[in-house]
């Protein structure tokens, strides 16, 4: 089974990816390299003693991506790949947009064409605001201002993946607290 991981080589996507080779999964990252660098191929090989195909590329690009699911069997999709500054994207909204609901968007509609049905959409924890002690996440209810700034483009991706015939999304992977967590794991799959 061939699994595309989005922002794979990012710090939680590269993680993700040790975990799927670990797990038996064939993995073919694309990433753009704006939040990451390529040496995390190197450190994931020296993990799992496997090396995943990495290509590099924006999801924006829709030749791009029609290119990956002609060339790989992909049978399932891990989204990562954004921004996810929230100061920053205050103030710089329209990249941000451009870049999250836009991106997401193309990789969407390579996958419907695909006939890819499998999609693991990650949000962000920043939802849940810094809490005042340490619940599950499930027992943490999100910032109101927080939670109004990312909803819409959540929902609207939700939207589109139901829309567009897709089997299951899960918003937010499966993830932990990130500064409670000691192991500094920050999401599993």
């Amino acid at each position: 089974m061939y699994v595309l991981v989005t922002g794979g080589a990012g710090f939680i996507g590269s993680h993700t990816v040790v975990e799927l080779l670990q797990a038996g999964y064939e993995v073919v990252i694309i990433d753009n390299f704006s939040n990451s660098s390529p040496l995390v191929l190197s450190r994931i090989e020296e993990i799992t003693g496997k090396r995943p195909l990495l290509i590099e590329g924006d999801i924006r690009d829709r030749a791009l991506l029609d290119d990956v699911f002609k060339q790989h069997e992909i049978d399932a999709v891990v989204h990562f790949a954004g921004l996810k500054a929230v100061g920053e994207s205050v103030q710089q909204p329209l990249e941000y947009y451009d870049n999250n609901v836009s991106g997401s968007v193309v990789l969407f509609e390579a996958m419907r064409d695909a006939s890819v049905k499998r999609l693991v959409f990650s949000s962000s924890a920043t939802v849940y605001g810094d809490p005042e002690e340490i619940p599950p996440v499930c027992q943490h209810r999100p910032e109101p201002l927080d939670f109004e700034i990312t909803y819409k483009s959540g929902q609207s991706g939700a939207h589109y993946a139901k829309t567009s015939d897709t089997d299951r999304i899960q918003s937010g992977a499966e993830s932990f607290l990130r500064k409670t967590h000691p192991s500094r794991v920050y999401a599993r799959v």
